[in-house]
């Protein structure tokens, strides 16, 4: 079966589709089916003068013609299947959504409350561009959707019928093989990676980092925003791709502040299984999926006030405990979040609203088991 995956940014930028599509595709194949891969951005350039505010008139024509190129392609693509991973085109109506529903069956994947305009309700002339409600519509249109959450898939089924819950994933066995040691430290290093726009949430906490910084020396090490505070020791990386392990490695604790709000309840808790895939213990606030992916006190924090925070951090001080909890933490991704886990999930997915409605399922995973036991007699 033919499958056309179509994604909005530049090849390896953005997380969503990085710890998604883009990292399925490899398992897709191996499972047997024809994957290709359709960039809308192709310049990650022009994907930074988009996140400008305000952005340039230049960078919006460019986008708008990408989108346009994206609704020719539509009536053109060579596949079975399409899955469109959050929006086909960046700015406007659903017009390629429309146009590729009418011809195959169409997967929206998503991993955000991306029908909500962004920052939890707040309007702007880019949310108004970006359109949300089209998210609604491409869901009525679709053949099924996967979502990266259970909240997410509640709001899906409302439209259609064909849901599967796919969570973000880790590559445990390739770029987050290493597991970070934990020793005695001091000052003890509190991570947080994320975006501009998302470094809000930090932001929230740190007068609770300043309390605890008076009891306990801390670093903060933020990657991929720029966070300043006159009373706090922080260090700022931009967003690496070839780097983005090695800049997480020495954190001893990763941090993951939300508030509980509609946008932060369909968060896919991506930036915790980042940090627990690398054996390093999450304190994450109790929000949405965070609630399913950590277990408190045995692979990570969960937190609700204040108190929580400063709890959490001085058990985490503890090499001891921190090894404890980064195993622990590291099983949960190899277990619940790897990437042939999701490719799987999807697989299933496909084949309920593909054209090869007949497809067995049973037939192919007993075939891959045979093959395994003539590669590994007994």
């Amino acid at each position: 079966m033919r499958v056309a995956l179509l994604l909005p940014y530049a090849e390896n930028t953005v997380g969503s589709q990085r710890y998604r599509l883009e990292q399925w595709r490899p398992e897709l194949v191996r499972l047997g089916l024809e994957v290709s891969l359709h960039y809308l951005i192709q310049d990650p350039a022009l994907l930074e003068g988009l996140w400008q505010r305000p952005p340039r008139l230049t960078v919006l024509r460019d986008v708008l013609l990408a989108g346009l190129r994206r609704v020719h392609e539509a009536t053109r693509l060579d596949a079975d299947v399409v899955i469109v991973h959050r929006e086909a085109t960046l700015i406007g109506p659903p017009v390629a959504e429309w146009r590729m529903a009418r011809r195959l069956p169409l997967i929206l994947d998503f991993d955000d409350a991306i029908w909500l305009p962004p920052r939890g309700g707040r309007w702007s002339l880019t949310a108004a561009a970006r359109m949300p409600w089209k998210t609604n519509w491409t869901l009525r249109w679709a053949a099924g959707a996967s979502a990266g959450n259970s909240h997410l898939a509640d709001h899906a089924r409302r439209y259609v019928d064909q849901v599967a819950v796919v969570p973000s994933t880790i590559d445990v066995r390739g770029t987050y093989a290493a597991v970070r040691r934990h020793q005695p430290a001091s000052p003890l290093t509190l991570g947080w990676t994320g975006s501009h726009s998302t470094a809000r949430y930090l932001r929230d906490i740190l007068p609770i980092l300043r309390k605890v910084g008076r009891a306990l020396p801390i670093r903060l090490r933020v990657i991929g925003a720029q966070v300043d505070d006159a009373d706090l020791d922080i260090e700022c990386l931009p967003w690496r791709a070839d780097s983005e392990v090695a800049d997480l490695l020495p954190m001893d604790i990763g941090l993951m502040p939300l508030p509980d709000d509609p946008w932060t309840r369909g968060k896919c808790g991506l930036k915790a299984l980042q940090y627990m895939a690398l054996g390093i213990p999450p304190v994450v606030a109790a929000v949405g999926v965070n609630r399913e992916i950590v277990q408190n006190g045995q692979n990570g924090f969960l937190v609700t006030d204040p108190a929580d925070w400063e709890t959490a951090i001085a058990r985490l001080a503890d090499p001891a405990v921190r090894n404890a909890m980064g195993g622990a933490a590291r099983r949960t991704v190899e277990e619940r979040f790897s990437s042939e886990v999701a490719a799987e999930r999807l697989l299933g997915l496909i084949e309920r609203v593909g054209p090869r409605r007949g497809t067995d399922s049973a037939r192919r995973l007993d075939r891959r088991a045979r093959e395994g036991s003539a590669t590994n007699p007994s």
